[in-house]
């Protein structure tokens, strides 16, 4: 009985010194997976990781590899949003062709990831 009391202060005490999550120090990035058309081709499932909320987060289309320019997607186009899958209507003045997407979540922003789409 004296071990299990011991053992359960030293969990106690142990555990109160461990770092808390906000004092790591690690900060998570949305993170793309795969990005693919549905039936329509101007609608797009995007799979992922800590992809945030539709409030909280944002898809740039058309950006260069660095995630910067393009094609903010409206709030509007925006079918549904989870965090591990979004799927989207492409806005109109979407530019066709081959660039990059990338989700940004909070002010962190993904790595850029390559898409293309016709018309």
């Amino acid at each position: 009985m004296k071990r299990v009391i011991a053992l359960s202060l030293i969990t106690l005490i142990l555990g109160a010194c461990a770092p808390k999550a906000a004092d790591t120090g690690v900060t998570i990035y949305p993170q793309i997976v795969q990005v693919s058309p549905t039936e329509s081709k101007q609608q797009f499932t995007l799979q992922g990781r800590y992809l945030g909320s539709k409030d909280t987060g944002v898809i740039r289309i058309g950006a260069n590899e660095n995630g910067e320019g393009g094609v903010v997607v409206p709030k509007e186009n925006i079918v549904s949003w989870t965090e591990s899958k979004i799927v989207f209507n492409v806005p109109a003045n979407a530019t066709p062709g081959g660039s990059f997407i990338v989700v940004e979540v909070a002010g962190k922003r993904s790595f850029s990831f390559p898409f293309s789409f016709t018309r």
